[in-house]
């Protein structure tokens, strides 16, 4: 689907919900990431063959080439290390519950059409995260943001965090709510 056509707000406790997931049973959320590893496909889109992950619908983590096995070997590694990651907690860890503040802090950079700082998560402003919320009426700590873009699905954006080292420890860390 096109992104106008998807509801956000729907998304958001979609994503809530498959955090959660991965937060009850983490090893089982593993298993499930280890049958999803890459498998060929013929894209009609690009195509000839390709290898990505299909999450979900139309719904792509990560699209290589049917040559380009540098960028296979880097996903595949990617994977395996949330897996191991995720294999490694002992149980299951608080479930999330949504906020508003913290939802109007992230929807801050959401909304910016200005330059935004990448990996930095700092808005056209020069805001961060931390920032973000508090100017929100957050007061209560803050631990991190995930933030990613592409997906139309809440398996493709919680997927999309897991494979990034940072967004991973967020999402496993204990004593968040």
């Amino acid at each position: 689907p096109r992104a106008a056509s998807i509801n956000t707000r729907n998304l958001e406790r979609e994503i809530i919900v498959e955090l959660n997931r991965v937060r009850a049973n983490p090893s089982a959320y593993a298993d499930e990431l280890e049958q999803l590893a890459f498998k060929k496909y013929y894209d009609e889109i690009y195509g000839g063959v390709s290898y990505s992950m299909h999450v979900a619908g139309n719904d792509r983590l990560q699209y290589c080439s049917k040559n380009d096995e540098s960028c296979q070997r880097n996903y595949l590694k990617k994977i395996k290390e949330a897996i191991d990651d995720l294999r490694n907690i002992s149980g299951p860890l608080s479930q999330l519950t949504e906020n508003r503040k913290l939802h109007d802090g992230a929807a801050m950079l959401g909304g910016d059409s200005g330059r935004i700082d990448g990996p930095g998560h700092r808005d056209s402003r020069g805001r961060s995260a931390f920032c973000r919320t508090y100017q929100a009426g957050y007061r209560n700590g803050f631990g991190g943001e995930n933030l990613t873009a592409g997906h139309t699905s809440a398996k493709g954006f919680v997927i999309s965090f897991l494979t990034s080292t940072g967004h991973r420890k967020n999402i496993i860390k204990e004593g968040i709510n």
